[in-house]
């Protein structure tokens, strides 16, 4: 598995990319993330201190740190 500690800047999208495994993200701070799929679709999600997020494997997305601030630790499954 590969593990990242992340912090997002605000109003600063990510590259886009792609994610091959399924990821679990364990949230530190409290903000909100927008994603954005090639397609344009937006989703905004809010995440506190503790929050735990299952994502599935073949995603294609950006993220926007749009609200306060966010950190987290990423693990990416095989």
């Amino acid at each position: 598995m590969i593990v990242w500690d992340y912090t997002w800047t605000p109003d600063v999208p990510t590259p886009m990319h792609f994610h091959d495994k399924d990821v679990v993200v364990v949230f530190l701070d409290d903000g909100d993330l927008s994603s954005t799929t090639p397609d344009g679709k937006v989703t905004t999600n809010s995440y506190t201190p503790g929050t735990v997020r299952f994502n599935t494997r073949d995603r294609t997305h950006t993220e926007t740190l749009v609200r306060e601030k966010q950190h987290a630790i990423i693990t990416e499954l095989k």
